[in-house]
């Protein structure tokens, strides 16, 4: 069923979206189709309700490289008027889907000639701009920085160029993320023509206030004479806060401070909320935000999640279960859903802000994979199977039955390209005193365990290419083991090799709720233990209590940077841990001074409800599954409907699905990703091997 919100049928939407109407476009080169002749293109550049006055406006083409690169198509036939119109001459796009943005600098916002002033708006491709108008403000400026921090150029200050782009090769996803980001993102949070942040639907819950706080911020720069970080001005004191973190160099015009504040929301936070003036030209908050993540909340009153209880014990002693979703190659997030009317595997497309299906036969799925051939897996707490789902033609599925028992557990995916069936999952016995870790296809046990799995991160031994590693997060009351390593060749080789390792966290059990796998160096693994809101380290081999906050930490997730993310079902938030690229092999590789949790509950937005599952997208947005209820035994509970969040830009670009870019042993760099104080150097990446 597809849900299509109002906003998505604004006349401006529809125009800037132009010819890019499918998911499969936005993983095309560029270039590759002939140069496009584009009528002209107009509007208005605003600071405020105020009209700037002798701003250059120019229009640009996304470069094929991270913040670099970009190409000037055309510029204003004039400087902006007295009532701050410019219009373009007609001109010639270098290709019809090449990604568009245009910037608008200097000029008089009603107070005198301003070099500080930038604003800018992401268009969409170069196909759709024929006709389009654009109102060039504060706004679009705020949701262009937050929808495209990580594709900003990699320097700030005076000498600085303000460009956009993305990857450059096939690998990177040619420039899917920027293309997403920039097609659909932007257009989802603004009116582009209008100037204005789009309102919340019953489908769709925006952030507008906090856009337009944000707006107001850059805003009071605008509209003043300028000035100086330093100097106690409008335009000073932006300057100033928004200088990242242990550097030196401050932002030199309004895009690049609106960039670092996506790029680093939890700084300054009351300092940049107390800017601008009293009266400010757009509503915004009444309270100063928890931080400056901008956060989007989907709701489908069809489908639904329900964690439901698993056994942990002989006993019969349950405990709570956990959930994971993936994004797919095209942008596709992917979930559980286990309402009695909608059960199956469902996924949302951000192109069409659509729910889809369900798919696939799966009365109660939880845990959710896809390999790299698009094939989503699904485990099913109440059937013995597992299913696959063709992600690029979802009503072609393949069911396997488990021969040891009811699947209860997680699920993962081979990252081998010769081992395509190579599904892992987990299944309890009867009596319920052992798990089994099994191969579908070949339908091998590939181990048996005294746990109850509730996360696996499975990924190839890049030395070993016979080789298949799952790192299972466990859960067993009594037990202090809360990583284990479970290393095996593939079930058809003659070799057999199981080595356990376990990661301790004293005497208190560890009920765990998810996995992943850090690539870069030493191929790390970490879990989270809910319980004890702590987060467990393979390499380290012990748990430890970070710094930012947790609060009844889940899912896990590991973006192109290899920093943790964490969603916190208990504080209806997402955390962050930094992870240092050295050959250490402690818990001092994670940053004890990471950030703040980004906090989305009904105080701060309420677009974050009781967030489990969590991926990231090649535009670097942070996507949630919300539990709709939560049972601690395995009784059923109703979910109710399905929210699903997602904080733009929060994360650095990230490929997609995750046994890609374990595949790859690539994670996307970006321009921002410099060395301060809490994010050191990234010199010295090797490729993702795990020392033996």
């Amino acid at each position: 069923m597809r849900y299509i919100p109002a906003l998505l049928a604004f006349p401006a939407v529809l125009a800037l979206a132009g010819c890019a109407t499918t998911p499969q476009q936005t993983t095309n080169v560029y270039g590759g189709d002939p140069p496009h002749a584009a009528a002209t293109l107009q509007g208005t550049v605003y600071g405020g309700q105020q009209p700037v006055v002798g701003a250059t406006v120019t229009l640009y083409a996304a470069g094929t490289a991270y913040g670099s690169g970009a190409t000037s198509i055309a510029t204003a036939t004039s400087t902006t008027s007295a009532a701050g119109g410019f219009s373009f001459a007609p001109f010639t796009c270098p290709s019809a889907g090449v990604p568009t943005y245009i910037i608008a600098t200097g000029g008089n916002a009603g107070y005198s000639t301003n070099n500080r002033i930038a604003l800018a708006a992401g268009l969409g491709p170069c196909s759709g701009l024929a006709n389009a108008s654009v109102g060039l403000n504060e706004v679009t400026t705020a949701a262009t920085a937050y929808a495209l921090s990580h594709f900003f150029t990699t320097a700030i200050g005076f000498g600085s160029t303000d460009n956009f782009g993305g990857a450059a090769t096939a690998a990177e996803g040619n420039n899917a993320g920027l293309v997403m980001a920039n097609t659909y993102t932007i257009p989802l949070l603004i009116s582009v023509a209008k100037g204005t942040a789009n309102t919340s639907t019953a489908a769709i819950t925006l952030e507008s206030a906090k856009l337009n706080s944000i707006a107001n911020i850059i805003a009071a720069c605008v509209n003043s004479a300028g000035g100086n970080a330093g100097d106690g001005s409008y335009c000073g004191n932006l300057l100033t806060d928004t200088t990242p973190p242990g550097s030196t160099t401050a932002p030199s015009d309004t895009l690049q401070a609106a960039v670092q504040m996506a790029l680093y929301p939890y700084q300054n936070v009351s300092a940049l909320f107390n800017i601008p003036p009293a009266t400010s030209p757009f509503v915004g908050l009444s309270t100063t935000p928890h931080d400056w993540t901008l956060g989007v909340a989907y709701t489908s009153p069809t489908f639904g999640l329900a964690i439901e209880g698993i056994q942990t014990t002989t006993a019969n002693v349950f405990g709570p279960s956990s959930s994971t979703i993936d994004i797919d190659a095209n942008g596709r997030v992917w979930f559980p859903s286990t309402t009695s009317s909608a059960h199956g595997l469902a996924y949302f497309d951000p192109t069409s802000n659509s729910f889809n299906g369900p798919y696939g036969a799966l009365t109660h799925p939880q845990y959710l994979a896809i390999d790299i051939n698009g094939i989503a897996w699904g485990t099913d707490l109440q059937s013995n199977s597992i299913v696959g789902v063709n992600t690029t033609a979802p009503t072609s599925s393949v069911t396997y039955n488990s021969p040891a028992g009811t699947v209860t557990g997680p699920i993962g995916v081979e990252a081998n390209a010769s081992e395509p069936n190579a599904v892992v999952y987990t299944a309890t016995s009867a009596s319920a005193s052992n798990s089994y870790v099994l191969q579908a296809g070949q339908q091998s046990m590939i181990a048996s365990i005294a746990q109850t799995p509730t996360g696996i991160a499975p990924y190839s031994d890049g030395n070993k290419s016979q080789y298949y590693e799952a790192e299972l997060a466990t859960s067993l009351p009594g037990s202090n083991q809360c990583l284990l390593e479970i290393n095996y060749t593939d079930p058809v080789d003659s070799d057999t090799d199981e080595d356990f390792s376990s990661a301790n966290s004293g005497t208190t059990p560890c009920i765990t709720g998810g996995a992943a796998q850090i690539n870069q160096v030493n191929g790390e693994s970490a879990i989270t233990a809910a319980s004890l809101n702590e987060i467990c380290s393979y390499i380290a081999s012990n748990c430890f209590v970070p710094t930012v906050p947790l609060s009844n930490p889940q899912g896990i997730a590991v973006d192109g940077d290899d920093h943790v993310w964490i969603a916190n079902a208990g504080s209806a938030s997402v955390s962050t841990l930094y992870y240092l690229h050295s050959a250490a092999k402690s818990d001092a590789d994670y940053i004890t001074t990471s950030p703040i949790a980004y906090i989305h509950n009904s105080t701060y937005g309420n677009t974050i409800k009781t967030p489990y599952g969590i991926a990231i997208d090649r535009s670097g947005n942070v996507w949630t599954s919300n539990a709709g209820c939560v049972s601690t035994t395995n009784v059923s509970c109703t979910p109710g409907s399905f929210v699903l969040s997602e904080l733009i830009g929060a994360a650095a670009p990230t490929l997609t699905p995750l046994s890609i870019m374990t595949t790859t042993a690539y994670s996307p760099s970006r321009p921002q990703a410099v060395p301060t104080p809490m994010e050191p150097s990234a010199s010295g990446r090797t490729a993702h091997q795990r020392s033996r």
